[in-house]
């Protein structure tokens, strides 16, 4: 398997605003299992090959089938969130690449992390309402 959308599990635990953000602007986001060519020379300077997010397109090496209850999901909800800074015209491949804050996370990956509080941001402004 190389491509996927998410799955059930993953929709349902990510912050509702998200899944219904990315629905509003009819994008369907894939997850692929393997690291984009940007990525691949990314390696120099991070050590490793990062996650990278273009377009509707995760680009995600050694991806599981599935992330549901486990930490990477606030990896996932992270990407995602590029995934609609795309669909909504705030983020662009250059625009990516050039503003290095988008490479690396602030927080840690921890069995603790409350990652459901990182909730969708559209148009400029966190959605509240759950």
């Amino acid at each position: 398997m190389t491509a996927r959308l998410l799955t059930d599990g993953e929709r349902a635990g990510l912050s509702s605003g998200l899944p219904q953000a990315l629905a509003a602007l009819n994008v369907t986001p894939v997850i692929e299992n393997r690291a984009h060519f940007a990525a691949q020379l990314a390696r120099f300077r991070f050590g490793s090959v990062p996650i990278l997010a273009l377009g509707e397109t995760i680009w995600w090496p050694a991806a599981r089938s599935d992330f549901s209850g486990t930490p990477q999901m606030a990896v996932l909800q992270h990407e995602l969130q590029h995934v609609l800074d795309f669909a909504e015209g705030r983020l662009t491949p250059l625009r990516y690449v050039a503003l290095p804050r988008h490479w690396t996370y602030r927080w840690r990956l921890t069995e603790n992390l409350n990652w459901s509080r990182l909730d969708a941001v559209m148009g400029g402004k966190r959605d509240r309402s759950q």
